[in-house]
């Protein structure tokens, strides 16, 4: 914050002081709420070294992480660490990442049906057996409706 900026705000009231801040708050997890790395070429290594910063970010609901040539491990252990870090995911692209399987499918729903806030996944141009989407469609309606 500006010298100038930090003295106007210091030499106002306390109750509009936080007033202020809370504006900031909400403004700052409103801009929290989406985290959009599609088409970075993360691959595992990438994603496996963002999985901390993610777990941080207590306002995200969506995640985006389209064409990013991942493969099941670090998809598994992204899933483990958002749950383990309790967050209110509500949609988690994993679209055109063409390595992923039924096991990271089969991750993406046993998150949806322990925390309930997942209410959308895409698996756009992936393999994805009919027995395990269906079984993810079942988890995501049913937060749909509880939430």
């Amino acid at each position: 914050m500006p010298e100038v900026e930090y003295r106007e705000f210091k030499g106002l009231p306390v109750e509009e002081q936080e007033v202020v801040l809370g504006q900031y708050r909400q403004a700052r997890d409103r801009y929290q709420s989406i985290l959009d790395l599609s088409y970075y070429g993360l691959e595992g290594r990438g994603l496996m070294a963002v999985v901390p910063g993610v777990e941080d970010m207590s306002g995200l609901t969506v995640l985006l992480l389209r064409k990013n040539n991942l493969t099941d491990t670090p998809v598994i252990y992204l899933c483990s660490a958002l749950e383990s870090a309790r967050t209110r995911l509500e949609s988690l692209d994993l679209s055109e990442n063409p390595a992923l399987t039924d096991k990271t499918a089969l991750s993406v729903c046993t998150y949806a049906a322990r925390l309930h806030s997942l209410r959308r996944a895409d698996f756009e141009e992936v393999q994805i057996s009919l027995t395990v989407l269906q079984k993810l469609a079942t988890a995501l309606k049913a937060n749909q409706r509880s939430n």
